[in-house]
């Protein structure tokens, strides 16, 4: 499997999409989970990166539920390739911080 970043053009605004894939066998074990969590510290603490999101199929409930763990929330919906429903989950630093000071951590 993969957990990483990718350029994406999303409305005419370039985005930083977190991504994670596993083949179906490793699925449930919280790999894409710990790998998401791993990825977006890096992003806002080493990088300095202060938006990621991760564009899922509104039926991938699995990815999803990766997503809501790391923070990201449900921002938008579109239409991806005229045919395929998709969610836009997003995560600012300004939202980390705030849930950081309500005692809210994602951090492994």
């Amino acid at each position: 499997g993969f957990c990483g970043f990718y350029l994406q053009k999303i409305n005419g605004k370039q985005e930083i999409e977190l991504g994670y894939r596993l083949l179906k066998n490793h699925w449930g074990k919280g790999w894409a989970s710990e790998a998401a969590l791993a990825m977006k510290n890096h992003a806002f603490k080493q990088m300095g990166l202060t938006r990621l999101i991760s564009i899922i199929e509104n039926d991938n409930i699995g990815s999803i539920r990766v997503a809501e763990k790391t923070g990201l929330k449900l921002e938008n919906r579109m239409l991806y390739d005229g045919t395929i429903h998709m969610g836009i989950y997003a995560l600012n630093t300004s939202s980390e911080l705030l849930q950081h000071k309500k005692g809210i951590s994602h951090a492994p």
